[in-house]
């Protein structure tokens, strides 16, 4: 497995959509994993709670996009079955401390393609103070080497980019709708553009991102190409 370890050592919480709350803070965030579809795939991230009091907090996962065949699951205060969505135990943390044997995964049972799974952390009794991370678990079939013809694909530049991101995307023989979409490291949609065609490009303005690190992909039918990495510096 390949992971992608990001060090947030602070966090403009308040930048990210949906988000009520500013009680904790995630760090040494893994939130893509790629690997074949033989063996588990994993996110992992430390949640620190930044509230100034001590908290109780609980975890919940959402399949937002699972392959067929797949299951995911993740360990809290212990490991759980897929059957498990919400954290039964919840675990306290003083101000200023940390949880570290957070962990999502999930296990392809042999299926590739691309499962993306939110986990949001909350605090007992306050379901609203809550921060989310957004991970993306890639399967490919043992042995894969080889870039397969007429696959999906799509390209970003300048990376870094400033004011302007240009984008160029080729589809595999679908004409249907799909979307170039940009996330930030924790998951939250910061621009989505609706493309028609197999084939073009266009421009997203990026002046008002915060510098940092993104993700990008294509989105159609349902499924997600591999997320990318992008730079966005001012």
């Amino acid at each position: 497995m390949r992971h992608f370890n990001i060090l947030f050592i602070s966090i403009a919480l308040l930048s990210f959509s949906g988000l009520h709350a500013q009680s904790y803070q995630l760090e040494n965030v893994v939130s893509y994993d790629f690997g074949d579809v033989d063996n588990d795939l994993e996110s992992h991230v430390v949640l620190r709670n930044i509230s100034g009091s001590t908290k109780r907090v609980l975890v919940k996962s959402e399949a937002l996009d699972l392959v067929a065949g797949s299951t995911t699951f993740f360990c809290w205060d212990q490991c759980y079955s897929s059957s498990v969505t919400v954290a039964p135990t919840y675990i306290e943390v003083p101000d200023g401390g940390i949880i570290e044997n957070f962990h999502g995964y999930v296990r392809p049972y042999g299926f590739a393609g691309i499962s993306v799974v939110r986990f949001t952390f909350y605090t007992v009794n306050a379901p609203e103070d809550s921060l989310q991370l957004i991970s993306y678990f890639e399967a490919s079939p043992v042995g894969i080497k080889d870039v397969k013809v007429n696959e999906t694909s799509v390209k970003a530049y300048p990376n870094p980019a400033d004011d302007k991101l240009n984008i160029t995307y080729s589809r595999a023989g679908n004409s249907g709708q799909a979307y170039i979409e940009v996330f930030n490291m924790l998951g939250a949609k910061v621009a989505s553009v609706n493309v028609n065609g197999l084939e073009g490009s266009l421009s997203i303005p990026t002046s008002d991102l915060k510098a940092g690190l993104y993700f990008y992909s294509i989105r159609e039918e349902g499924k997600t190409s591999r997320p990318q990495r992008l730079t966005i510096k001012h």
